[in-house]
C-alpha cells in the first residue's frame, strides 16, 4: 500500500503498536493483532500469517504497552505484569536463569519475570512497588525494561555492548555464551531513568535531568557519530540537558529537544532516516512521533502529519516507493487529524499506522 487506506479494527481501540511485520491494538484488557506469526509472535501456535484481526490476549488488568519485536511480542499491563510470546533464541523474552530459559519459543502468551541471579530456586525477582515495570522497549535481540523507581533492566543479546559492559562481565561469571540474569544498566551518576529505547544493536536511555545516554555497536555512528565504527560498551552521554524524549530506529538515534520541540539525531542516514532533524518546521512544534526500522512519522501542533526515510514498501504513505530524504506531508491524514480529538501515529518495519479517537462534534 503506497497510499494511506482506512481499515476498521474496533470501535473500542484505544492504543496502537506496530512491529517489523505485525500490527497490534488494545481495547482495555483485550489485544487484537494481525501479521506475521512464523515464530508464534502473535501467540498463535499454528504459525504462518494472521491475515484478519484476531483476539490474541485477554489480560486481567488494562494493557498499557505492547512491544513488537522482530519475532517476539511482549504485552505489559497496568499492574506491571508482562507476558511474552514468540522467539526466545537470544533470551530476549526469558533470561537464562529463568526456569523456562531452555525454551526457544513460546507458542502462547506466558507471564514472565525478571530474575535475580542470587535466587537459587528460580523464583521471581525480589522487588517492591518501586520496581514495578512501567515501560519497555524491544527490537531484534534484546529488551529493555523501565521500573517505577527509574531503574533499567535488560535481557537478551549484549555482545555488541547494547546492554553495557555489565552484560559481558556477567556472561563471563556464568561461564556460558549468554548472560545468566537480567542486567541492570546503571546511571553513571545514580540518577533515575525515564525513557528507554532499544535499537537493532544499541540502546538509548534518558535520565530525569534531560541527558541522553547510549551504548552499543555504533557501526553507523548511532551511539557516537564522532567515533563511528567503534563499539561503545559503556553508557556515554550523547545529548546534554533539555532532551524530552528519545527513540531508536534500527541503526539510528533520534531525540526531541524540550526547548524548541526540534529533533536531533545521529547514525545511519543514507535513506533519509534523519531527515526530520533538518530545520524544515520553524513555525510548528512536534507533538507526537514514532520511529520504525528505517523510517518515521510525526504529528505537529498544526495538525499536519509528515513521514520520512526508507520507503521501499510505500510505508511513508505518499503514493511512491522512493526514499523520502526530505519529510513529506500526508495531506489526507493531516486533514483527518483536524476532525478527531486524539490521533496516534506509529511506524513499524515496512508499514505505518494512525489511530483516530473521539471524533470532534
Amino acid at each position: 500500500m503506497e497510499k494511506a487506506v482506512a481499515t476498521t479494527a474496533s470501535a473500542e481501540a484505544t492504543q496502537l503498536w506496530l512491529g517489523p511485520s505485525t500490527t497490534c491494538f488494545s481495547a482495555g484488557h483485550i489485544v487484537y493483532a494481525r501479521g506475521n506469526n512464523n515464530k508464534s509472535q502473535l501467540g498463535c501456535a499454528f504459525g504462518g500469517e494472521v491475515r484478519l484481526w484476531r483476539e490474541i490476549f485477554v489480560a486481567e488488568a488494562k494493557v498499557v504497552q505492547i512491544g513488537c519485536g522482530w519475532e517476539h511480542t511482549i504485552i505489559l499491563c497496568e499492574s506491571g505484569a508482562w507476558f511474552g510470546a514468540g522467539s526466545n533464541d537470544y533470551h530476549q523474552l526469558i533470561p537464562p536463569c529463568h526456569r523456562l530459559s531452555e525454551v526457544t519459543r513460546l507458542h502462547s502468551f506466558t507471564q514472565l519475570w525478571l530474575m535475580d541471579r542470587s535466587e537459587q530456586d528460580g523464583g521471581k525477582m525480589s522487588c517492591g512497588e518501586g520496581d514495578k515495570i512501567v515501560a519497555l522497549s524491544t527490537c531484534v535481540r534484546h529488551t529493555l525494561f523501565l521500573t517505577a523507581n527509574g531503574r533499567c533492566w535488560g535481557i537478551g543479546e549484549g555482545r555488541h555492548g547494547q546492554l553495557s559492559e555489565r552484560w559481558e562481565q556477567l556472561r563471563k561469571d556464568s561461564r556460558t555464551t549468554s548472560c545468566a540474569t537480567a542486567v541492570e544498566l546503571h546511571h553513571p551518576a545514580g540518577l533515575p531513568w525515564k525513557v528507554v529505547s532499544a535499537g537493532h544493536f544499541h540502546s538509548l536511555l534518558l535520565d530525569d535531568s534531560g541527558t541522553l545516554y547510549a551504548c552499543g555497536r555504533n557501526k553507523d555512528g548511532e551511539v557516537d557519530a564522532s567515533s563511528a565504527g567503534q563499539p561503545m560498551r559503556s553508557l556515554v552521554a550523547i545529548a546534554s540537558s533539555e532532551v524530552q524524549d528519545a527513540a531508536t530506529m534500527w541503526f539510528s538515534s533520534l531525540w526531541l529537544r524540550l526547548k524548541d520541540r526540534s529533533v536531533q539525531g545521529c547514525g545511519r542516514s543514507s535513506m533519509g532516516q534523519l531527515a526530520i532533524c533538518r530545520d524544515f518546521a520553524k513555525d510548528r512544534s512536534l507533538l507526537q512521533w514514532s520511529a520504525g526500522s528505517e523510517h518515521g512519522i510525526g504529528l505537529f501542533d498544526d495538525g499536519s502529519m509528515w513521514t520520512w526515510g526508507w520507503n521501499d514498501h510505500g510505508q511513508c504513505g505518499n503514493g511512491e516507493k522512493s526514499e523520502r530524504v526530505e519529510p513529506t506531508q500526508l495531506d489526507e491524514l493531516s486533514r483527518l487529524s483536524h476532525q478527531w480529538q486524539t490521533t496516534i501515529v506509529r511506524a513499524g518495519g515496512g508499514h505505518s499506522g494512525t489511530l483516530f479517537l473521539s471524533p470532534l462534534t
